[in-house]
């Protein structure tokens, strides 16, 4: 699913810079912090997940969750991908934990919406979506949720606009919508076919 594949491609980038060469390097600690080994977890959580291998990247969250209970990170995607399974419950109290330790974080709140989406729960998937595009105006993927939302519900009109922002943010959106059923009615619009064939 284009949603899981998106929102599981985040992942964090460490850079050193300003190293002299007459400056000794700062001894290896002799154990790994237990924010690091959390976060090493989830990242394995993360590939696995882009890999197709949901069981590996549910035991990699959950590690990552035991080693540091407050990694909102695994916690959210945790919560997605036991959505995303049907579980949807469980993977609530997930993103609900993860919200309380992180209530600003664009991450969770997106996760939050496909949650919400999955279960035919638009008004909360609709109100989670504007949350992210009020810190991220070209967040692709919310503007695309969005845009399947007016196209669920038949509103043609919103649905082509939201679409126009995703497409532009992202060309990727318009591949998802060559193929979602979401916008099957209106597939022989002019303006769909531009937006989506360009």
């Amino acid at each position: 699913m284009n949603y899981l594949s998106v929102i599981l491609s985040l992942c964090l980038v460490g850079a050193l810079a300003g190293c002299q060469a007459d400056v000794a390097a700062p001894p290896k600690p002799a154990t790994v912090s237990i924010r690091t080994a959390s976060m090493d977890a989830w990242h394995r959580g993360v590939t696995a997940a882009q890999a197709g291998r949901h069981d590996d990247a549910l035991a990699a969250y959950t590690n990552a969750i035991d080693i540091d209970d407050r990694n909102f990170h695994a916690l959210a995607d945790k919560g997605l991908l036991l959505s995303l399974e049907g579980r949807y419950q469980e993977g609530e109290s997930y993103l609900t934990r993860a919200l309380a330790i992180a209530p600003d974080s664009i991450a969770v709140h997106y996760n939050c919406a496909i949650h919400y989406k999955l279960q035919d729960r638009l008004d909360e998937a609709a109100d989670e979506f504007r949350f992210v595009l009020a810190a991220q105006p070209q967040h692709a993927w919310s503007l695309y949720g969005l845009a399947t939302i007016a196209a669920d519900r038949g509103d043609t009109e919103p649905a082509l606009q939201y679409l126009a922002q995703a497409v532009a943010a992202d060309a990727a959106t318009a591949e998802a919508a060559r193929t979602q059923a979401h916008f099957d009615g209106m597939r022989d619009l002019p303006r769909f076919r531009a937006l989506v064939n360009p």
